[in-house]
């Protein structure tokens, strides 16, 4: 987080799981955090949903 904030570039904080931790991490300074606590994992849109997709690139040949 030091070196972050003296380069005055964002910092977040990964694999944050409790208040605890939030606690912690919010004590240090740093403001922006990602992990279990702020969200789950959610599923990813099946293969057969994705592939029928417009925006999904077409591979050539095999």
């Amino acid at each position: 987080m030091a070196l972050g904030h003296s380069l005055n570039l964002p910092v977040v904080t990964e694999g944050v799981e409790t208040e605890r931790q939030r606690q912690i991490i919010v004590d240090e300074g740093c403001r922006q955090i990602q992990g279990f606590l702020t969200g789950r994992p959610g599923l990813a849109p099946s293969v057969d949903a994705a592939s029928s997709s417009s925006t999904m690139p077409h591979r050539v040949g095999a």
